[in-house]
């Protein structure tokens, strides 16, 4: 499990990461599936399935993710991104805990 921000929603509809060359890059050049939990407040929010289909080293989406970085982060934490790893959406279900609505007994 690594925490990422949220994905840029790329113009066909796969999500895009800014990754650095750690482990979760690494076992997705093994195994192409994951998910993403994305949290709206408290325990509101979504599971995302996702499906690994394409990896860049280069170009403006990655370069934008960089400067984000940078900017949100910290000077020079752009530069660790280095590769802009694309998903296919496969399923998406609602997250499930304690919170309004659902509150354990």
């Amino acid at each position: 499990m690594s925490v990422y921000s949220r994905p840029r929603v790329m113009p066909d509809g796969t999500l895009a990461f800014g990754m650095t060359d750690r482990l979760t890059h690494a076992n997705l050049q093994e195994n192409p599936f994951a998910v993403y939990a994305f949290m709206k407040r408290g325990f509101a929010g979504v599971r995302i399935y996702l499906e690994k289909v394409g990896e860049e080293g280069a170009g403006p989406v990655l370069d934008e993710i960089r400067s984000r970085a940078d900017a949100v982060v910290g000077a020079g934490t752009g530069e660790q991104v280095q590769f802009l790893v694309l998903f296919r959406v496969r399923k998406h279900l609602p997250l499930v805990g304690a919170g309004p609505g659902n509150e354990e007994p």
